[in-house]
């Protein structure tokens, strides 16, 4: 999976997946919405777009079903571009962004994200 988006461009709701064994590149069900600036993380056997410029929806997409869905969003206010994302045992970490510097965590169910103490810096999320 590719993300990303080059300076004038606008945000687009295309995903790609890699084949390593064919070395082929193949287009799969779109995100719900365009995302530019998002992060993509892998946690359980899914995918999850988190967030975007100006976003804070989140969605998850099961690769058996080619499907994405919706799962608990971003709280308002709290990332609006330049944010990092990881997982790490079955939950996932959310940090940074260019407006606040707060640290958040969900669990594997993502029905609900939970917010950390404040962070003062940039970070890197690196598990």
């Amino acid at each position: 999976m590719l993300k990303g988006r080059w300076h004038g461009a606008k945000a687009s709701d295309r995903v790609f997946c890699f084949n390593p064994r064919t070395r082929l590149w193949s287009q799969i069900r779109p995100l719900s919405e365009p995302r530019c600036q998002l992060q993509l993380v892998s946690m359980d056997g899914h995918l999850y777009a988190v967030g975007g410029e100006c976003l804070f929806t989140v969605e998850r997409y099961d690769p058996r079903a080619d499907r994405w869905s919706a799962v608990a969003p971003l709280p308002k206010g709290s990332f609006a571009v330049a944010h990092e994302a990881t997982s790490c045992g079955g939950e996932l970490f959310v940090s940074g962004g260019s407006l606040f510097y707060r640290l958040l965590f969900c669990r594997q169910s993502c029905r609900r994200c939970h917010c950390c103490n404040q962070i003062r810096i940039y970070l890197c999320l690196c598990l």
